[in-house]
């Protein structure tokens, strides 16, 4: 387990990096957060349990809505590459906000749900001594941050593709709202969700 691990965390992210279609590099990235949570099933105790079940639901929630976003923008620029999002904060500032939390949460930075999951999977690996799958860890955390802050730059700092749009589907932006508040409440309130997640 912990090989298979390492491998997947790791060619999951090298992967991720050099894709340049948005639903491409989200499947890559879903495969190294696969990494990740075989990391807690790999120390095999009560505490790498806890961390698989908390970084599941923290990871769905996250997943969902970068996956949402990117169903909304496709369905106004008509395209899944990555320089469709090219100044997409001009364009849409609600989707690239949200877009940014879901990467942001991707990446593991609080206070967000992402650091929650990844907080209790490296605290596993470290309590249970696996020292060398907690720096494979660490190293691919520091990968994969870099190409979510790519994306996010993309949004925020390049210029605009393309026109501005608004989502006039009213139940598609009440899923996004829904998820961006399930990814932030996990991150500020950790202890209530985790209480009810572990039962």
């Amino acid at each position: 387990l912990v090989i298979l691990s390492i491998l997947t965390m790791t060619i999951g992210n090298i992967t991720a990096v050099s894709q340049s279609n948005i639903k491409r590099f989200l499947a890559y990235s879903s495969i190294a957060q696969a990494g990740y949570i075989l990391m807690g099933m790999a120390v095999f105790s009560h505490l790498g349990r806890d961390a698989v079940l908390i970084y599941l639901f923290a990871y769905v929630l996250t997943n969902l809505g970068a996956f949402t976003v990117v169903t909304l923008v496709g369905e106004e620029t008509q395209s899944n590459s990555l320089d469709a999002y090219a100044g997409l904060s001009q364009r849409s500032p609600a989707a690239a906000a949200l877009l940014a939390v879901f990467l942001l949460s991707l990446a593991g930075l609080p206070p967000l749900a992402g650091f929650i999951g990844k907080y209790y999977v490296f605290a596993a690996a470290i309590q249970g001594k696996f020292i060398t799958l907690t720096v494979v860890a660490a190293i691919n955390s520091v990968i994969a941050a870099y190409y979510y802050f790519r994306i996010i730059r993309l949004m925020y700092l390049a210029p605009a593709a393309g026109p501005a749009f608004v989502s006039r589907d009213k139940a598609l932006m009440t899923a996004l709202w829904a998820l961006f508040l399930g990814v932030l409440a996990l991150g500020v309130f950790p202890g209530f969700f985790i209480t009810r997640i572990l039962g």
